[in-house]
Formats: C-alpha cells, structure tokens, sequence
C-alpha cells in the first residue's frame, strides 16, 4: 500500500502538508475477511505496526483479505477496487458484509487533525445504513461541525458532505492521494479528465465563481453608468434651452399668455392623469391576488422542474453505475476465465513434471542395484591409480639420481683433467734439473731453477695418487649410474600407465556419480508418485474449460436486470409525475385573468407625477408675474435688460424630471 503525501496547493484542502494518513481500522462482517482469515473482526493499529515508515507493504495469498483492508482504508462510502477503474462505479456495501449487524470504524489524520469514522451497516429487516464522523477534541470525540454549522448526525449525506469538506471530492482523491488496485494510471486520462483534475487541484472552481461575480458588476455599473450619462445629458440640454429662453427677447404679456395657456393645457393634463391613475390603481388593486396566485403556481413549475432535475439527475448517476457494475461483472468474468486458463495450464505442467518423475522409478531402482559394484569399481581403480602414481614418483626420483651421477662424473673428468695438467707441469719442471748449467757447481744452492726442479720432483707422486683416486671415484659414479639407469629402463611407461589408470578411475567415478544423483532423486519419485494422483483429480475436476456462469454471477446479473428495470420505472414515474404537475399549473393558470401589465400602472403615475410637477409650475408663475412686470419695465431700453440679465448671473435648478422651476434673481418663470 502506497498513499500519496505529496504537498500542493492550499486550494485543494487533501493536498497540503499533513496529508491524508489512515492511523487504524476495525471491519466487522466482511465476507473478505472471513473468508481469507475465518474471523469476524479485524483491527489493524498502523501507528503501532508502521512506527515512522513511510512505505507499508501487506503481503498474504490470494484471496486473504488484502483488496477487503485496502479498499477501506479512507474515508469514503465505496470500495474502489470494487467499483470500476476510477473507483466511482456502481457500488454497494451490503455485497460485502453478511452480520446483521456489520460495523466499519477508521481513524484518519489529515491536515494535523485526527478523525474518526464510524459507519454501520443494518442487515436485519430494511437495510439501513448509518454514518458519523468525529473529530478528536482534547480527550474526547466530538461530531464535526460543516460549514454551514450543521453537525454529523449519522445521515449519509451529511457524512458524505463532510468528507468532501475536509478531503475533497472522490475523484481527485482516488487520483492524486489514493491509488486502488486495477486503477486507471494517469497516462490513459483524456484531456478533459485532466483538465478537471488539474481545475479541483488548483481551485479553478473557486477562481471562475468569483470571475463571474466580477462580470456582473461590472455588467451591472455599466448599466448604472449608462442611466446616469442618459439624465446628465438631459441635464444639459434642459440648460441649454433655459439659456436660450432667457436670452431672448419677450414681453411681459406674452410670458404672460402663454403661462396662462400652459395652466389650462397643465390642469387638463392633470384632471386626466388622475383619472388615468385612479383607474389603473383599481385593476392593479384587483389584480393583485391574482398575480400572487400566478406567482405560486410559477413556483410550483420552477419547483417541479427542479425536482425532475435532480431526478433526472440521480437516475443519471443510477445509470451510470449499474452499468459500471455491469461491466465490473464482465471483466470479474474474464477475470476468472483467464485464471481457469491459467490455473489449468499451472496444473497441466505440473503434471507432465510429476509424470516425468514418476517415470523414473525402474531407473532409481536399477541405480540401487548398480551403486555397491560401482562403489567397488571406484576403491580399486583408486588403488591401481595410487600404484602407478608410485611408479611414477619413483621414475622421477631415478632421473634425479642419474642426473646427479652424470654430474659427479663430469666434475671427476673436470678435476682428472686439470691434475693432469698438473702432472705434466711437475714433469716438464723436474725434466729441467738435467740442463741447468750449475748443476753440481757451488752456485747449486743458490740456482731458483734448480730448486723448482726438485719440488716438482717430490709433488709427482701426490698428483700420482690423486688421479689414482679420482679413477676410483669414477668408477664407482659409473656402476652406480649404470644400476640406476637400468631400474629406470624397469619403470619405462609408468606415466603412460598412470594417465589411463586416472582415466578409468573417472570413469568409475563418473559412473558412480550418475548412480548418486538417481538414488538422490528416490524421495522425488516417490512425491511425484504420490501427488500425481491429486493433480490428476484436481484437472478432472477443474474441467476442459470453465463454467459460463457461477451461482454468484448470476445472482449478481439478476440484480443489475432488477436494477434497470426498477431504473426504468423510476424514470416512467418521474417523468408522469412531472407532467401531471405542470398539466396542474397549466389548468391553474387558464383558469386566472389575464395577467395585468406593471407598466401601465409606472406609466400612469408617472404621467400623475408630470402633471402635478406642471400645475406646481403655474403657481410658481402666478407668484412671480409680479416680478416679470418690473423685469419688462426694466428691460425697455434695447442693451440694458440684456446685460443686467448677464449681470445676473443666471443659475438654473432643476428636479430629475428635467424642468427648470425658477431663474434667478431676475424673477422670470420660465417652463421647457
């Protein structure tokens, strides 16, 4: 088991430092675990198993429990090996527990906190299943607190809400942090897959939502701007036109008449608008109820519409996973007809193995026999190998004497040589006492020459003896030379003999060898003899080929029919239901009056608000006519009102419905 604890970015709340770490892990009532172990529970401590490894390996044999551990060590409400190769098909616990009663209890650590869940599967009578999740405060295990402030009460989609809060969703946690048995690697991912893993990896999600938001406003000041350019440049055309009134030249009177007319034409407009508004506020009065009712039935659609939705949805999902069980249900197969095949194979050359070895009995029988003559063969040989290795030693030795005789024989020659050199030295020097000229004179005594002579004279006969003594060592050299030489042409061929006394004692040695190794095979033959009759009872049981469908099988593709059929009729149903409620709302909303027009009743106020503005505007100019009088007088003279009018300073005030009530301070009242 491998899980990932690599760190990434805070967007992603299972990718930071402290990851994800299954701490320990008690199964009540899987089949997984009794069938491999024969126990009804399992705990496994990994904080005291593991210490501070890093990497933990769980080893067993087939069909042990390691796939029941693996798949349950993370939080999650699925056994992904069980479940297609993301680990998100159609899954069910109650396939793999068998208790009334079946409990699984995880303690997990992530992002320096530790947790706990606790789910119970409820067997007797209705399924029911019941989820909690606990988080280790001080001492003690409180339930976890969501983000909303609702709390793990046992309800599934509250745990599942949590475990996604605190780990993220499924998907990127069975691709990033925890790798299931049969899982697709990452390289067989398409671009979409990827793209999304990368997105929930890096918190694109969260970057999108706020990147709409920002769209938004900015759509919705841009439409604010726009309304307020629209009035400022109303603004500035009511100004332009109240400069241009101001500035031209007009009596009194005719201000006069046509405030009066515009009065008349005003309090026209007004009689009429109220009678346009009290009117418009009847129907708007009597069709409120109606378009409360209109408004229930709209939400009743809207809600009918979502319910189908997510039922479409969840029937969607449904799919979905019964058809990733079906095809779990498919590969299982091929699963255990390729394991038939192989199984047989494993056992068909077993067999020919066995065979083979049993075959060998008569000759591990005939090796008994032959083994005690081989035996003797050897020990002879042996014996005749050592003699002529004798012989051999002894030759070798017998050259070494004659060599050494040869060698004494030269050194006497060598010496016999030189003494007579000698010899004939004294010779040549005694020959000259005869011829010296003071032989027999008084000077004798005195002569060198002389003296030699006769020392030669008495060395002759030493040399004499010496080479008469050298000739005896010689001889004797010879005849021992001589006897040696003769014991060696004895010993002629010994190392021939010796090299195929080697070559028969390897033989014998090899033949013996054979025998050892067939008797060694004894207790081989007689296992192969005996296991050949089980392999050869397991092949006949085991059949040519396997069964198309075992009783689990096809139970299993009896539910996934029931599955669809029970599918299809949901969607049958969902979809009557949706349109029994929107036939419901269309009869309701038949039966209701026409809708009333809002704008009908914005345009008649505003039509009010208009004409009262203008019949304040004829007040305004009755109370100034006073001042339009005086203003007249002044202005007789042709530049005089025009610059006093300039002298002014005109400064126009204006409400948002762009009329201009009074210009001062000449006192005009003027209207646009």
């Amino acid at each position: 088991m491998e899980l990932e604890m690599a760190g990434e970015p805070a967007a992603h709340p299972s990718a930071h430092e402290g990851g994800y770490l299954p701490l320990q892990l008690t199964l009540k009532g899987f089949k997984g675990i009794r069938s491999g172990l024969g126990r009804d529970t399992l705990t496994l401590d990994f904080e005291s198993l593991g210490e501070d490894s890093s990497l933990v390996a769980i080893a067993g044999g087939n069909g042990r429990g390691k796939s029941t551990v693996m798949d349950n060590l993370h939080p999650y409400l699925v056994m992904p090996s069980r479940a297609g190769t993301d680990g998100l098909g159609a899954f069910s616990y109650y396939d793999h527990v068998y208790l009334p009663e079946s409990q699984k209890e995880l303690i997990w650590a992530h992002g320096g906190r530790r947790y706990k869940t606790q789910l119970v599967f409820r067997l007797n009578g209705k399924r029911k299943t019941e989820a909690f999740l606990f988080e280790e405060q001080g001492s003690a295990w409180g339930p976890v607190s969501l983000a909303d402030g609702t709390l793990t009460d046992g309800k599934v989609d509250t745990y599942e809400r949590a475990v996604r809060e605190i780990l993220g969703s499924e998907d990127t946690f069975f691709t990033s942090v925890f790798s299931a048995q049969g899982k697709r690697p990452l390289s067989a991912f398409k671009n979409g897959e990827v793209k999304t893993l990368l997105a929930d990896l890096l918190g694109l999600e969260r970057i999108r939502a706020e990147g709409a938001r920002a769209a938004e406003t900015v759509r919705l000041l841009k439409a604010g701007l726009g309304v307020v350019r629209q009035e400022q440049a109303q603004a500035a055309e009511s100004i332009l036109q109240l400069e241009r009134q101001a500035t031209a030249p007009a009596t009194a009177d005719a201000m006069l008449a046509r405030a009066q007319d515009a009065k008349k034409a005003a309090a026209a407009r007004l009689a009429e608008a109220q009678a346009t508004s009290t009117r418009v506020e009847a129907q708007a009065s009597a069709s409120a109820g109606h378009d409360g009712r209109r408004a229930e039935l709209a939400a009743d659609r809207a809600r009918a519409n979502g319910q189908h939705q997510e039922s479409a949805r969840r029937l969607r999902e449904e799919q979905r996973r019964i058809d990733q069980r079906a095809a779990g249900t498919d590969q299982r197969v091929k699963t255990r007809k390729r394991q038939h095949a192989e199984r047989r194979g494993q056992l068909q050359g077993q067999r020919d193995a066995l065979a083979r070895a049993a075959a060998m009995a008569a000759k591990v029988r005939w090796a008994a026999v032959r083994r005690p003559a081989a035996a003797r063969c050897v020990e002879e040989r042996t014996a005749r190998l050592s003699a002529a290795q004798g012989a051999v030693d002894r030759a070798e030795a017998l050259r070494g004497q004659v060599r050494l005789h040869r060698q004494a024989v030269e050194g006497i020659e060598r010496e016999a040589g030189q003494l007579a050199l000698r010899h004939a030295d004294l010779k040549n020097r005694f020959g000259l006492a005869a011829q010296v000229p003071c032989a027999g004179m008084p000077l004798q005594g005195r002569c060198q020459l002389l003296t030699d002579a006769r020392e030669a004279q008495t060395l002759i006969p030493s040399v004499d003896a010496q080479l008469i003594q050298l000739g005896g060592r010689k001889r004797q050299e010879q005849e021992g030379l001589a006897s040696v030489s003769a014991e060696l042409e004895r010993l002629a061929g010994a190392a021939e003999r010796r090299n195929r006394a080697e070559q028969k004692l390897e033989a014998a040695q090899a033949r013996l060898a054979a025998l050892q190794l067939l008797l060694a095979r004894t207790e081989e033959v007689e296992q192969a003899a005996a296991a050949l009759g089980p392999v050869d009872l397991e092949l006949q049981m085991l059949g040519v080929s396997p069964a198309e469908e075992t009783p689990e099988e096809a139970v299993e593709r009896a539910e996934i029919a029931a599955a669809r059929e029970r599918l299809a009729t949901d969607k049958s149903d969902a979809e009557t239901a949706l349109q029994e409620s929107l036939a419901r709302v269309d009869v309701a909303l038949r039966a209701l009056p026409p809708a009333f027009d809002s704008a009908r009743l914005a345009a008649a106020r505003h039509a009010l608000s208009d004409a009262e503005g203008g019949d304040s505007t004829g007040r305004a100019r009755r109370t100034g006519r006073g001042a339009a009088t005086r203003a007249n007088r002044r202005s007789a003279g042709p530049g005089r009102g025009s610059s006093c009018g300039a002298r002014g300073g005109r400064r126009a005030r204006h409400d948002d419905r762009g009329r201009v009530e009074q210009l001062e301070p000449s006192g005009q009242v003027l209207e646009q």
